[in-house]
């Protein structure tokens, strides 16, 4: 028979949830440990855990695996998405190509999506899922303490409590580098390369460029001053002087420039959309764009369902194009 709640505890609990009501704590800031709450009403372990637990089951506090119990939002149904892109992406890029079918998979589920032009991404957008992409900077410290669940496409979090609160969608990028690199060889032997690599700075490409070129071992990298096109393009007319075989480019602006300088007349191998690289007649590893849409909204119905799990972590495969044959293989 369960044993009678003493006044004492009545009373504790009453005197919490008058608290909470009335504002005293910020919603996001933590709440009371067990122990904080044994040593205030003198308590024992037990009871201080089992009206934590009551005041979380009545909406009152919200508790996050491995890092805490805090004080609930009001509510915590998110009133859409924010697709946070920087603002010198170019019209037609890989990325751009990714936003607009995020932008589509979210308008044809009835959610709400905003999409905003940020260089560096400090804050948050309130009561919404913010999307962040990849080759930005970012602090997401006050995401964490609103709880705030964000999530990142090609970009990890970091450690501690920012990787708590962010998922992430991402793509193994090494691999995806090996696989270019053996498709060079079986196209074009053991010819001259070289790889317009964007920038040599920050660049988020190297596990990329690495893979490549544990297979390709002499290929030269060429870095751009940035990634645009007319970046791209100076270096290809520099490659133009020289008499190489085939080329890796890591981006789309990279196979752009190629195609303008060389035409047909050499083969590309890259990484990015399928039906670009076929328009652009390149072959290499290609990602599902619609996959990765998929998997934002996914995680999106998660988090607005009140999923608090740690931050999920989401590897993309990735597929090799053929442009000859029009087919799509798994990589594995």
């Amino acid at each position: 028979m369960a044993r009678t709640r003493s006044e004492h505890v009545k009373h504790m609990k009453s005197e919490l949830i008058d608290r909470l009501e009335a504002g005293f704590c910020r919603p996001g800031s933590n709440f009371c440990s067990n122990r904080e709450l044994t040593m205030r009403y003198g308590v024992s372990y037990q009871t201080a855990h089992r009206i934590i637990r009551e005041l979380e089951l009545e909406g009152y506090l919200h508790r996050v695996p491995s890092s805490g119990t805090y004080i609930a939002r009001a509510s915590d149904v998110s009133e859409g998405v924010a697709l946070i892109v920087h603002p010198d992406w170019d019209m037609g890029s890989f990325g751009s190509i990714l936003l607009d079918c995020l932008q589509a998979r979210f308008d044809a589920e009835g959610v709400s999506c905003q999409q905003i032009s940020s260089v560096s991404f400090s804050g948050y957008i309130d009561r919404r899922y913010n999307i962040i992409f990849g080759q930005q900077n970012y602090d997401l410290r006050q995401v964490m303490t609103q709880l705030q669940y964000s999530l990142m496409i090609d970009a990890y979090p970091g450690e501690g409590l920012n990787a708590t609160f962010t998922d992430t969608i991402s793509i193994d990028y090494h691999q995806v580098g090996l696989v270019c690199g053996h498709c060079m060889r079986e196209k074009v032997g053991n010819g001259r390369f070289a790889l317009l690599a964007g920038p040599e700075l920050n660049n988020p490409y190297m596990e990329f460029i690495n893979g490549i070129t544990e297979v390709v071992s002499d290929c030269k990298i060429l870095y751009q001053n940035d990634w645009s096109y007319w970046a791209a393009l100076e270096s290809a007319h520099i490659a133009q002087g020289e008499s190489y075989d085939g080329f890796f480019a890591v981006e789309g602006n990279g196979v752009a420039a190629l195609r303008s300088v060389f035409g047909d007349l050499v083969s590309v191998v890259s990484y990015g959309d399928a039906d670009y690289m076929r328009s652009m007649k390149a072959e290499g590893v290609a990602v599902s764009w619609q996959r990765i849409a998929d998997e934002a909204v996914r995680l999106y119905r998660l988090r607005n369902g009140g999923d608090a799990s740690v931050g999920y972590r989401s590897v993309i495969e990735s597929e090799y194009v053929d442009v000859m044959q029009q087919d799509l293989y798994k990589v594995s």
